[in-house]
């Protein structure tokens, strides 16, 4: 077995050192010789550690003095590259650290394996070759190869240290083994609920920053840069250094995609966000991630409304989807508990009054119409997040009103294209169907040629809506209305044509029957087709109302039968037994008839006591007969009759509401399509004139910001927005303004608290000024909406 060669007065003193012991180790180097003092500087172990490391690691100033006179080697390496600058600045010991630089010690010295065999660690030669000299076992071992001091001074966060080491000249930009620089270990051991160890992190930031350490290197594991970790924290000074530095705000985390800007908006970080947001350009705002997902959409997972606000302001698209369809809005109705008070808040917040003019009015219609999407993406997204129809009340927000209106406004003559090729088709097919009636067969033929023109016309429009958006118009009743519609006029027009010569060549009953069949099915097209028009008179903003409102009791009456649809049946079938003697009652199909005609009061009383005086001669039979009959006019005729009418007036006020909400939905429904169109390839292609596309375009994109007011042009009549609709904007932007004033009356004295207020709550959106918002709000919501309810029923 080896024995350690070292003499005894060595490893007495190195282990004095390392057990510190730092006051016997000095009287033993200053009472021993000079040949001894040679000795102590020599490398001992199997880890050939020397007394210059363990001095270093235990700071041990005055021993280092007493070894550099013996001419100690300062930086000489055990077998693993630790050198005495590693240990000192791993254990915090400035004064040391500095008398090594001072001594010229090397700064780059780094981690490595020395004088061992490639095929066996470093663990195994410790415990193996000196099995009775364990000096320097203590010390702590690298935890990757190829760090230098930098590394383990950043790691543990001694600010002094990693200043000295960069003055010293050591390098801000030096890589380990797998690629990590100091900077990427700034944040390791790092506890963001700790104020010190915030405030170090902060500096030893600051100072590599300033010391030109490249801020965009990507960490080789987890595929981030230091500006992510620093968000991650939630450091503002940190983050603010490093992209003054040049970090990239948009900086793409390898495999998740994920940037500085999504970590910020899911953890609430919004004055965060800010900083961010000022240091990049505002068009990378919606960068998303390996999925999909925008920094917007992590806000809105998280429910965090600051950071929505703030994304929202910097133009942050709220219709972006994820690969999955996830719009924002969905998110935001998903996540957040009152999502359309949240939506509402914002909207109002967009409508302000200008400073110079008290009777003018800015509309900031950006949120709404997101640059690089069609103008109506965020509404649709809107109308396709909110559950039901009482919810859909956020369509009558002024500022939404106003935008749809002024798309109306501009769009309208495609619609009114629209309405008159159906108007035409109707019309060519009520026109087909007189001249069959009538037996005009010459003429029969170039009317249903017009006839099929015109469905071809309609059934392209249908067809592009299904290539389009497929989604949302296979769920349309309008749209499987006309597909039928359509499909009947063109089978009938084609079957005409070949009617001639059908006669020719058949008798005239099977001629008389073929006529029959195609008037018939000409009735059920014909009907259809003005049930489209009726649908689509439901657009008309002054007519549209009274259509919806028209369907809306039409489901209500259909819910009633539904409910009570087996009386009727129960009546039918005993009349179809009391008065089977002859009349309406002869089978069960001509009784339930019979019997739904008798609800409106059409009972034709005479005729029904003869019948069955004369089918039933017992007078027993004859009094049941009576009083089935009165109990039919109790129940069915008075009761059910005036409980459908009662459910269709009661509410009226409600109806009205919802149909003007359905007109609005109406509307955006057609000018969203006509957006999804004409932004398709096919509508860009040479198929479509240039001058109609370029006629389109003038249209279709309004301005994101307008100024309302008398004297301005959208101030003027034919431009939208009613005169109660400008009322209503107003009002809002009224109460915008003394909100502001109470905020400002409670704003911070001193400029320099003036200067921090408005850095955290710019744009009078959060802090206290939000505080106030919401106060007032609450306070005033009501009343607010009780006018705008009252204006729009004067309206209506």
């Amino acid at each position: 077995m080896t024995v350690c060669r070292a003499p005894a007065t060595k490893l007495e003193l190195m282990t004095l050192v390392e057990n510190g012991d730092v006051k016997q180790a000095v009287q033993i180097i200053e009472s021993s010789n000079t040949n001894d003092h040679r000795s102590f500087v020599e490398p001992c172990g199997s880890l050939r550690v020397t007394l210059v490391h363990l001095a270093a690691w235990q700071g041990y100033l005055s021993i280092l003095q007493r070894l550099e006179i013996s001419n100690a080697d300062l930086d000489a390496s055990d077998k693993l590259g630790r050198c005495a600058l590693h240990l000192a600045a791993q254990q915090n010991h400035v004064d040391v650290v500095k008398w090594l630089l001072e001594r010229g010690a090397a700064v780059e010295n780094r981690f490595e394996v020395r004088f061992l065999p490639k095929d066996e660690p470093y663990s195994a030669t410790a415990l193996n070759s000196w099995p009775k000299c364990d000096i320097g076992h203590s010390l702590p071992l690298p935890e990757c190869w190829g760090r230098t001091a930098l590394h383990q001074a950043v790691k543990a966060g001694h600010v002094d240290i990693v200043n000295l080491l960069l003055k010293a000249g050591a390098n801000p930009d030096a890589r380990d083994q797998r690629g990590v620089t100091p900077l990427h270990l700034a944040a390791v051991t790092v506890d963001s609920n700790d104020p010190k160890d915030m405030s170090r992190f902060e500096r030893i930031v600051d100072i590599l920053v300033s010391a030109s350490a490249s801020v965009n290197i990507v960490h080789p594991d987890t595929g981030t840069t230091a500006l992510h970790h620093a968000v991650t924290l939630g450091s503002r000074e940190a983050t603010k250094r490093l992209l003054e530095g040049g970090a990239w705000p948009t900086a793409r985390c390898i495999g998740t995609g994920i940037t500085p800007l999504h970590i910020a908006a899911s953890a609430g970080f919004h004055d965060i966000l800010r900083i961010l947001l000022f240091h990049m350009d505002s068009s990378f705002v919606d960068v998303q991630d390996e999925v999909g997902r925008t920094p917007l959409h992590a806000a809105a997972y998280q429910g965090h409304l600051a950071s929505i606000r703030v994304l929202v302001d910097s133009g942050s698209n709220l219709a972006s989807e994820t690969k999955t369809g996830v719009t924002v809005i969905d998110a935001i109705f998903e996540n957040i508990a009152r999502p359309i008070t949240f939506i509402t808040n914002i909207l109002d917040s967009l409508v302000r009054g200008t400073d110079k003019n008290v009777n003018q009015v800015v509309l900031d219609f950006k949120p709404l119409a997101p640059r690089d999407e069609i103008q109506m993406a965020v509404v649709s997204a809107l109308i396709g997040a909110v559950p039901s129809i009482e919810q859909m009340t956020i369509l009558q927000h002024p500022l939404i009103e106003a935008f749809l209106g002024i798309k109306w406004h501009r769009l309208r003559p495609f619609f009114f294209l629209l309405v008159i090729i159906h108007v035409v088709f109707v019309l060519s097919l009520s026109c087909y169907a007189m001249i069959l009636l009538q037996k005009v067969f010459d003429i029969a033929i170039p009317a249903g040629r017009v006839l099929i023109l015109c469905a071809c016309i309609i059934l392209g429009h249908n067809l592009l809506q299904l290539l389009i958006v497929p989604r949302h118009h296979t769920r349309q009743f309008e749209t499987w209305l006309s597909a039928i519609c359509v499909t009947i006029s063109i089978g009938v027009a084609i079957a005409g044509e070949y009617r001639p010569t059908m006669m020719e060549a058949t008798n005239q009953a099977e001629s008389e029957s073929f006529r029959q069949w195609i008037l018939q099915s000409v009735s059920v097209a014909i009907l259809i087709a003005w049930i489209q028009i009726m649908l689509l008179i439901g657009r008309f903003p002054n007519l549209g109302h009274y259509t919806l409102m028209f369907s809306t009791v039409l489901k209500n009456v259909f819910k009633v039968l539904i409910a009570f649809v087996w009386l009727i049946i129960g009546f039918a079938l005993s009349f179809s037994l009391l008065f089977c003697g002859g009349g309406q009652f002869t089978d069960s199909w001509k009784a339930v008839i019979k019997t739904m005609v008798m609800m409106t009061g059409e009972y034709n009383f005479d005729d029904l006591v003869k019948t069955m005086d004369i089918t039933e001669k017992n007078v027993v039979l004859q009094f049941v007969g009576r009083i089935v009959f009165l109990m039919f006019v109790m129940l069915a005729s008075i009761v059910l009759m005036n409980l459908m009418i009662g459910l269709a007036v009661s509410d009226i006020q409600g109806i009205l509401k919802e149909g003007y909400i359905r007109r609005l939905l109406k509307q955006a429904e057609f000018v969203a399509h006509l957006e999804w169109v004409t932004s398709h390839r096919i509508f860009k292609s040479r198929l479509v004139p240039r001058y109609l596309r370029m006629m389109y375009e003038s249209k279709k994109m309004i301005p994101t910001q307008i100024t309302l007011g008398v004297l301005t042009e959208y101030g003027k009549k034919n431009t939208g927005i009613s005169e109660e609709l400008i009322d209503a904007l107003f009002d809002i932007a009224m109460r915008n303004r003394e909100l502001d004033k109470e905020c400002e009356s409670h704003s911070p004295s001193s400029k320099r608290n003036e200067d921090c207020f408005n850095e955290t709550v710019p744009s009078c959106q959060h802090g206290v000024k939000e505080f106030f918002r919401e106060n007032l709000r609450t306070q005033r919501m009501q009343s607010i909406r009780r006018k705008l309810g009252r204006r729009r029923k004067s309206a209506i």
